[in-house]
């Protein structure tokens, strides 16, 4: 009974010691080093069974049993082992397949990126075209463009927008749609005075955009990086032909109150002018005069030089009635070779002693074009409001009459 309790007992060690190495891992090592475990165990349980027992035949009795447990465990560690290592390489398979799928994504996110950023881009260059094509008004446009550029690339990118526009050397204006940076606007007008460009500058995008009369300049003083700076070329060139239409228009606008020749308002522009001077006076008790002034013989000239040498008078003496009045007042062309001048808060004194000078500076001028030499006077009438009338019409004719009055009694006169 001792020997079959014992064989019992060694049986039901050897699975329980394979199980509890199996599921412990502090007894890992013995399913590492399981070969050797099994001969020990065998061995020693072997033995043990040999020296106690009588019939030496049931010692094949637990032999045969162990056998059969290991076969059992190592079925199932191989069974482990395969389900382990196919495991693993699902595992890695889905490792790999999640990498791409990372690599990829983050590849679409950065194409995505790209067309929503060109899509922003599109749709702001689309809503601005339509903005300014809707739109004559350059100074409108122009800021149109000022606010959606620093919208789209920050307020703190964009120092300055504006336009110079230029006639050859000389500087003719400068329209500013952003706020004027007046340290700027002068480097800016120095620097084409002196060279005609704007190569050096840093962070000055120049850009001429139409040229007819004068020419039209691009500023823009930014600090975008050199990645960005194409976008806003695109930007610039894409609305290029909003803002010729613009200029346009405002050339046009220019022709129709200047006089081509002389650079002077026309009569029509004028008497608008005037219609609202009228209505300040009227308003403020302003006093103002009016100059008429006509070029003595002028006809002459034409007959004798050609109409070429009677076009450079014209636009000589309008010369020197700009120079003359100055802020003083506005110069007109009336027609042919008469002109008006418009003089406000000045004294009737005040008022005959510059037209005084006018004359004077005409009559001792040197009109000179190639080899020929001219001489010419001029005539003047004055009128005054309101003493000689309350309205244009009354005025015009006031000064009309004394202009022909100074022309009767010899020309070359002022009279009031």
């Amino acid at each position: 009974m001792d020997t079959m309790l014992i064989n019992f007992i060694f049986i039901i060690i050897f699975p329980l010691i394979i199980y509890v190495s199996l599921k412990n891992q502090k007894l890992s090592f013995l399913v590492l080093h399981r070969d050797l475990f099994y001969s020990i165990y065998i061995f020693i349980t072997i033995s043990i069974l040999y020296v106690l027992t009588k019939n030496k035949f049931f010692v094949l009795i637990p032999f045969s049993i162990f056998i059969l447990w290991i076969i059992i465990y190592e079925s199932y560690i191989t069974a482990t082992e395969k389900i382990n290592k196919e495991g693993t390489q699902i595992i890695n398979s889905l490792s790999e397949k999640i990498k791409l799928l990372e690599q990829n994504y983050a590849e679409l996110k950065g194409e995505y990126d790209i067309g929503y950023h060109e899509l922003v881009k599109y749709t702001k260059l689309f809503t601005l075209a339509e903005e300014i094509n809707k739109n004559v008004d350059l100074d409108k446009v122009g800021n149109k463009f000022y606010s959606t550029i620093k919208e789209y690339f920050g307020a703190d990118k964009i120092d300055y927008v504006g336009i110079l526009v230029t006639k050859k050397k000389d500087v003719i204006d400068h329209i500013s749609f952003s706020p004027q940076d007046m340290n700027l606007i002068q480097i800016i007008n120095n620097t084409w005075i002196e060279k005609q460009n704007f190569l050096g500058l840093e962070g000055i995008l120049a850009e001429e955009i139409y040229s007819n009369i004068y020419s039209y300049i691009f500023i823009i003083k930014h600090r975008l990086s050199e990645n960005l700076l194409p976008h806003l070329k695109f930007f610039i060139s894409e609305t290029k032909i909003g803002f010729i239409r613009s200029i346009l228009f405002r050339e046009v606008e220019e022709l129709s109150r200047v006089d081509g020749l002389t650079g002077l308002y026309l009569r029509r522009y004028f008497i608008n002018r005037l219609n609202n001077e009228i209505l300040l006076a009227t308003r403020y008790n302003n006093v103002f005069s009016l100059i008429m002034i006509d070029i003595d013989f002028f006809k002459k000239v034409n007959d004798t030089y050609g109409h070429i040498v009677g076009d450079f008078v014209l636009k000589k003496l309008a010369e020197i009635l700009l120079e003359q009045v100055k802020e003083q007042g506005l110069c007109s062309r009336w027609g042919g070779e008469e002109f008006l001048v418009f003089v406000p808060y000045q004294t009737q004194q005040e008022v005959v002693q510059l037209a005084e000078k006018i004359r004077t500076t005409v009559e001792n001028y040197i009109f000179q074009y190639q080899d020929k030499t001219i001489k010419i006077t001029i005539s003047c009438g004055i009128s005054f409001y309101p003493q000689e009338g309350k309205d244009i019409t009354t005025l015009v004719e006031e000064a009309d009459k004394k202009l022909y009055k100074a022309k009767q009694s010899g020309r070359n006169k002022v009279v009031i």
